[in-house]
């Protein structure tokens, strides 16, 4: 430890013991220092890997089972069960060779008998899975899902290697196999909730809802790491329970609440501590398309001249985020430093509503959820668009509402982000911009452009990374020339961790994150 760290710790910890917080003498928390603890701010709805959909659950399930392939740090696809892989010279036909000796928590090696099953598993209509998309592109897994015997494109050729061939090409295919639904999980499993356990480095030891859950070193994981012998996940719901425990020491690595960062960030003690991450997701004001006030372009582009992203970043947002130029975030293969956001200009918003015949004197109906932090952001872009002449009806709705009234159509606009389950733009463009006749998906605004759905499709094909690129370029161009939503900000992850932590590199894609390098150094 450095001379500074040692000092960042001791000064740390001592004013953790001035203030009354349960410290030994030499004011070191007394705790257990082969845990790591952390914190959510929900329970995980389940930690089957099969039916994960929720933030929570996928940062669980990447601790506990293993995918053959998956992101480090840095977002670049490497091997994980696979340790290395074949694709035909189609595009259609992947070949996995899994790495020699990787074991579940039990002791029993990880066969590709485990994956094909793995895989049927989650795919077959008696899991019901929310997120067969993910390999349903597999040649027969319809005919599967629909009652067929085999899945005839999913096969083990020996115990290492595993083939999948899919109905036509999907070149961002690898990117959907590190998603938790694409986990491995051993055969007989059915308590995943209070005993689950996979190949990865931690298995479940103890699932308490609504307090804590707790995770034990996987004896049988290869490494790196574990640098820990369990992970307590404390169930925290407020921003003030979580700072409380965090100046407690009871909290190692946390997720800043948005009303401490500036605090955090500022103070001598903590700044250093403090870990901002490009996160993988745009958010945007949704305009719906086939609304008789909007389907005039020069409608939609009004209302993207008429907010200040800059201003609501520094200020909402103290700038926990950047300005977003388009749909895909930086950091996302296919993103266009390029592309050029719509300009702030109040006056050029008012002029093409006038030429749009847009009437400002009725107010722009604007959906939005309910939560406080939301209904705040909400607020703010209402202010901006009010500066430039329109009025504005907020509809704060709770979830199961908000999404009936996105699939209805029953708005103008809507705020709304979206986030990356991979690392390829096809992901922030297929979603968000392919024809859906009802709403379904990413695209409840009803846009709807023959090119841009060819342009994707071409993209979804093509193997070459350099073709993609240029046809995601071209997507961009036309989505922004049409104006289906006002581009707004890209968020960071802003975690801070306590001074005796080492070994902490936050991932962009929250699922992928597996925690066996995270050490804990006892000042």
């Amino acid at each position: 430890m450095t001379p500074f760290r040692r000092a960042l710790v001791m000064g740390l910890t001592m004013a953790l013991a001035a203030a009354g917080c349960g410290r030994s003498s030499d004011g070191i928390p007394e705790r257990d220092w082969r845990t790591l603890y952390r914190h959510l701010k929900d329970d995980p709805t389940t930690l089957d890997p099969a039916l994960v959909k929720d933030v929570a659950g996928g940062r669980i399930i990447a601790h506990i089972y293993g995918t053959l392939v998956t992101y480090d740090a840095e977002g670049n696809l490497v091997g994980d069960l696979a340790e290395r892989w074949d694709v035909s010279p189609d595009g259609k036909t992947y070949t996995f060779h899994l790495r020699p000796g990787v074991k579940f928590a039990d002791g029993s090696v990880v066969t590709s008998t485990d994956v094909v099953r793995s895989f049927g598993r989650m795919l077959s209509p008696a899991t019901q899975s929310p997120r067969t998309w993910v390999l349903d592109r597999i040649r027969g897994a319809k005919a599967w899902m629909h009652g067929a015997k085999s899945i005839d494109g999913l096969t083990a050729p020996d115990a290492s290697s595993v083939q999948i061939a899919l109905e036509t090409p999907f070149a961002p295919f690898l990117g959907l196999l590190t998603m938790p639904a694409a986990a491995v999980v051993p055969p007989g499993l059915t308590d995943f909730n209070n005993a689950g356990f996979g190949s990865g480095p931690f298995r479940v030891a103890a699932f308490r809802p609504g307090e804590r859950l707790v995770l034990e070193r996987n004896p049988h994981y290869r490494g790196p790491g574990p640098e820990v012998d369990r992970v307590v996940y404390r169930i925290v719901d407020t921003a003030v329970s979580q700072m409380s425990h965090y100046r407690k020491g009871e909290i190692d690595i946390m997720d800043v609440p948005g009303e401490r960062y500036a605090v955090l960030s500022a103070d001598a003690k903590t700044r250093d501590l403090v870990h901002r991450v490009n996160a993988a997701n745009v958010y945007f004001l949704g305009i719906n398309c086939t609304s008789p006030r909007f389907g005039d372009v020069r409608a939609r582009r009004a209302l993207a001249h008429a907010i200040d992203a800059s201003l609501l970043v520094d200020t909402i947002l103290e700038g926990r985020a950047s300005v977003a130029r388009g749909p895909i975030p930086p950091g996302i293969p296919g993103y266009d430093p390029t592309v050029t956001r719509v300009a702030h200009d109040p006056s050029r918003a008012r002029a093409l509503a006038a030429d749009a015949g847009f009437d400002l004197a009725q107010p722009v109906r604007f959906l939005c959820k309910s939560s406080p932090d939301t209904r705040k952001r909400c607020e703010a872009i209402a202010g901006e668009l009010e500066k430039s002449g329109f009025k504005v009806t907020l509809m704060p709705y709770e979830d199961v509402t908000f999404k009936q009234m996105l699939r209805r159509g029953d708005f103008d606009v809507y705020y709304y982000s979206w986030w990356a389950d991979y690392f390829d733009a096809e992901n922030f463009l297929a979603p968000l911009f392919l024809t859906s006749s009802d709403r379904s998906g990413g695209n409840p605004t009803g846009y709807s452009n023959p090119r841009v759905d060819a342009l994707i499709r071409a993209a979804q094909r093509d193997a070459d990374a350099d073709k993609r690129a240029t046809l995601y370029a071209e997507t961009q161009r036309i989505v922004l020339d049409d104006c289906p939503r006002v581009w707004l900000w890209h968020t960071r992850d802003v975690t801070i961790r306590q001074p005796w932590v080492e070994g902490y590199r936050p991932s962009p894609i929250y699922n992928t994150d597996k925690g066996n390098r995270i050490r804990i150094v006892k000042p």
